[in-house]
């Protein structure tokens, strides 16, 4: 989607740039209030609080692909940890990308209709 939302704008005229990137685990207050203590205390939920980010940590590469001139100019790709990573390829398909952007409007329509906008 990020590939064909870029040369959308792009062929439209506009400078604007589009990236995605993957913030990775975040550790938030999310499940804290969870009343299930042994999944809290589990291997697994240590295991996920110990690989989790901080905030900072997660916005860090967002930070860098908004402020940072190295990326100036760069537009349609799929960051991680600041860095371009290569998508599946799936990934490039600009057909499915069409296919996604139509269901997304036609789902975004049917709320507005819904919400009476």
């Amino acid at each position: 989607m990020t590939r064909y939302l870029a040369r959308d704008f792009f062929l439209k005229g506009s400078n604007i740039t589009i990236n995605a990137y993957h913030p990775g685990l975040i550790s938030t207050n999310l499940g804290n209030n969870s009343s299930d203590e042994k999944t809290k205390k589990s291997l697994f939920g240590r295991l996920i609080k110990s690989l989790s980010k901080d905030l900072d940590q997660g916005i860090e590469t967002g930070y860098y692909l908004t402020l940072s001139e190295e990326v100036r100019g760069l537009t349609g790709y799929y960051f991680d940890e600041k860095k371009v990573k290569s998508v599946s390829e799936k990934g490039y398909s600009f057909e499915k990308a069409q296919k996604l952007m139509d269901y997304c409007l036609e789902k975004i329509k049917l709320f507005k209709e819904k919400q009476d906008f």
